[in-house]
This record gives C-alpha cells, sequence and structure tokens, in this order.
C-alpha cells in the first residue's frame, strides 16, 4: 500500500500521467480527486469577488466536436456539454477533467477551447512536461489548422506569442 506522505505533487502528475503500474496510477487519481476536493471546498469557504463573465453562447460548439478523426463517445460528448454549460451560463468554468491515459481528453478540451476561441476569446492549455504539451500541439493543430495553436516551451521566445489566441505549453 502506498502513502502519500512520501510523494510530491510533481510526482502525483508523473504518475497521473505516466504510471508505473495500475496501483500508482488509481493513487495518483485518489490523490487528484482529493485535492479537487479541497479545492472545492477552500473556495466555498473563501469570499470570493466574482468578476461578471459574459455568457458565451459558444455556437460552434457541435461542429468542433466533429473535428476529430473519431467520433466522440457519448461520454466525451457528455463531458464537453457539462464543462460548456457554465460558460454559455455567464459563470467562469472551473472544473477537472479525469481518465485514464488515451481516453481522449485532448478532445474534449480541444473542442471546447476552440469553440471558446471562436467566441472571440483566448484560451491557454498547460501541461506537465514539454513533450506532452508537443504531442498535444500537434493532435490540436491537426484537428483545428484553422486557429493554429501556438507552442509554449521553455525555448519559445516571447514574440512568437504575441496575438495568439491559443497557447499549448
Amino acid at each position: 500500500e502506498l502513502e502519500a506522505g512520501g510523494w510530491t505533487l510533481k510526482q502525483v502528475l508523473q504518475q497521473a500521467h505516466a504510471p508505473r503500474d495500475r496501483t500508482y496510477a488509481e493513487f495518483a487519481r485518489e490523490v487528484l480527486l482529493k485535492l479537487a476536493a479541497l479545492d472545492a471546498l477552500a473556495s466555498a469557504q473563501t469570499q470570493r469577488i466574482e468578476r461578471s463573465v459574459a455568457a458565451m453562447p459558444l455556437p460552434t460548439l457541435e461542429p468542433r466536436k466533429q473535428a476529430f478523426p473519431f467520433t466522440l463517445s457519448e461520454a466525451q460528448a457528455t463531458a464537453v456539454d457539462e464543462l460548456a454549460e457554465p460558460l454559455r451560463a455567464g459563470r467562469r468554468l472551473n472544473g477537472v477533467l479525469l481518465g485514464d491515459v488515451g481516453s481522449g481528453k485532448t478532445a474534449c478540451y480541444g473542442a471546447l477551447a476552440a469553440a471558446v476561441i471562436d467566441s472571440g476569446c483566448r484560451v491557454a492549455v498547460l501541461l506537465p512536461s514539454t513533450v506532452l504539451a508537443e504531442q498535444v500541439h500537434r493532435e490540436l493543430s491537426h484537428a483545428f489548422p484553422d486557429i493554429g495553436p501556438v507552442l509554449v516551451t521553455g525555448d519559445t521566445e516571447a514574440m512568437n506569442m504575441a496575438g495568439a489566441r491559443w497557447v499549448v505549453g
């Protein structure tokens, strides 16, 4: 049995994305769920000044969900719609998208991000490693060539990001 006391956040994220075995993957998932619950609890207990957010109808969400070379599963389509709900209602999105490696999380947040960009906003997708950022950048660039996400790594010069509507790093 694993003990959380010895794991750093970096190790939890590494095991969530590239687990040593199933036990490590399940433990990392449990830790991430607990962190999300703690964040939700802290948010509920803390008085925040909520900035008003304009409702975003996201008229291109359905076509953006079809941009991949496969059909989204029912679970993926539902996840995208649930993530879009607060944006459509004029609330900030504060959510977590959890799934096994290879379960199609990139398609879910990619479709939503593209629809948000179509609505005139900017999006940043942040990933835990350069290798994963490069992989996600390739997938999103292929699915959404009209938007052209910009890859940002430790080697990227700031001038390459000027005016970018979508950054992946």
